[in-house]
């Protein structure tokens, strides 16, 4: 996968269904489940979505993660417009 340029790697995943007792500890006990930590909480994928992660991680010397994400029964559909936007990202700057 390469967006503006760089290269990176694409991750596809799907949240399923949770067990029926699952709480989550973010975003006040939904239906989430945190992928890693982020400063200031975390990155969560929510249940019943499929999100596209790219990955790229040297963009001016940082790691860039880009998620593409909605219903899993209407992502097929979205895919286009979002890699249409993806197609128009130019990196600036340092």
């Amino acid at each position: 996968m390469s967006v503006g340029g760089v290269s990176g790697k694409r991750i596809d995943m799907y949240v399923d269904l949770l067990p029926e007792d699952y709480q989550s500890v973010w975003y006040g006990g939904g239906r989430d489940v945190a992928l890693w930590p982020l400063q200031d909480g975390a990155w969560c994928a929510i249940e019943g979505t499929l999100d596209r992660l790219i990955v790229l991680d040297d963009v001016k010397g940082k790691k860039v993660i880009i998620d593409v994400g909605g219903p899993s029964g209407t992502f097929e559909e979205f895919l286009p417009r979002a890699q249409k936007v993806l197609e128009t990202v130019e990196w600036e700057g340092e």
